[in-house]
């Protein structure tokens, strides 16, 4: 059996023990206080690039959705002023159209009458030959005074109805500067 000496300094040599335990399983805690602080500061500063990368992202996404507008707004112009191009395309179609018919027409009945006042001319020539001198130098006279004194020729006004314009105005963006960055003088490779 153990003596009381024994058993004392077993015990004292158990609280040893444990005092060293503690001592080390406290400088482990406090290691481990310093660990996580120093993940929390990281995890902190993680937090805060992803608020401020959210806040670029937000941004460059509203710019896109305001360029999209303006781009939009621009197609509608073009789109409407396309619409007005084809109505002008149409009408000058249409009255080139008529112009041709009513010429071709035209055509025939001149032909027939050119004809007709040629061999009229022949005839009176011969049977007048006089008069039609004094008729081809009243025509130079006449010819004379139409080179000098023109008369005005009227405005025919329109023969058409005008195409309707475009009626949207372009979408101006809003919430940025829209002016890209100016290049400086440095050669960019």
């Amino acid at each position: 059996m153990p003596t009381l000496a024994e058993i004392a300094n077993q015990i004292n040599n158990t609280l040893s023990e444990i005092d060293t335990n503690t001592q080390d399983t406290a400088t482990t805690a406090g290691l481990i206080k310093g660990d996580t602080a120093d993940i929390k500061a990281r995890l902190d500063t993680i937090e805060g690039t992803l608020v401020s990368g959210f806040g670029a992202v937000e941004l460059g996404l509203f710019g896109c959705l305001e360029a999209l507008k303006a781009a939009d707004s621009l197609l509608k112009i073009n789109a409407e002023q396309n619409e007005t191009i084809i109505c002008w395309l149409s009408t000058i179609g249409d009255l080139l159209c008529r112009q041709l018919r009513v010429m071709e027409r035209e055509l025939v009945v001149e032909t027939a009458a050119k004809d007709a006042i040629v061999k009229t001319e022949q005839i009176i020539e011969r049977v007048h030959p006089g008069e039609t001198l004094d008729v081809d130098r009243d025509d130079a006279v006449a010819a004379k005074m139409a080179a000098c004194c023109p008369e005005p020729t009227p405005d025919p006004g329109p023969c058409y109805k005008p195409c309707e314009e475009r009626r949207s105005t372009p979408y101006t963006p809003k919430g940025q500067d829209w002016t890209p960055p100016r290049q400086t003088g440095t050669d960019h490779k």
